[in-house]
């Protein structure tokens, strides 16, 4: 179960533990859906904006969509650079896995989303990370459709990291 998801489960358990009044209760899941779902369709909608007010508002940026996949992964796959600068700098794991283990850099990389890929490798992204099929970020990029310079630019940072 995802980090997130594991989360929302625990609070719901500490409120059922609180005793509170169903009525109390559902309130206060609503509120706590809204808020963290509010982050995930911002980010699902490209709405930088809408993103930075749900952060400043107190959203878990480890938040998760309905299907369980990270919100800096959606960004990633969507090309969303500037979203992924806020969550990353909002203390998102580059490196944040989702139940298939892939990375944003692999899905970043799947999509060809090349300003996506360069930001994560910037921030430390590990290209030698594997999904639960294998796949790396160089194994996702390496395909007739793909960007010609995301292959090159893997494999660069793959060997920088094994260097050291």
């Amino acid at each position: 179960m995802h980090p997130a998801a594991r989360r929302a489960r625990e609070h719901m358990a500490a409120l059922r533990a609180q005793g509170l009044s169903n009525v109390a209760f559902t309130e206060e899941l609503e509120r706590y859906q809204r808020e963290h779902h509010a982050l995930a369709v911002a980010v699902e909608g490209g709405d930088v904006g809408a993103v930075r007010r749900a952060l400043a508002a107190g959203a878990d940026p480890h938040s998760v969509d309905v299907l369980g996949s990270p919100v800096l992964h959606i960004a990633a796959a969507m090309g969303q650079v500037e979203i992924m600068r806020h969550l990353l700098e909002s203390g998102v794991d580059v490196d944040v896995r989702d139940d298939f283990l892939n990375t944003a850099l692999i899905l970043a990389a799947n999509a060809g989303e090349r300003a996506a890929v360069e930001l994560l490798l910037a921030q430390g992204a590990d290209p030698t990370l594997r999904n639960d099929l294998g796949e790396s970020a160089e194994d996702r990029a390496d395909r007739p459709a793909a960007d010609p310079g995301l292959v090159p630019m893997l494999r660069e940072a793959e060997a920088r990291r094994t260097d050291t």
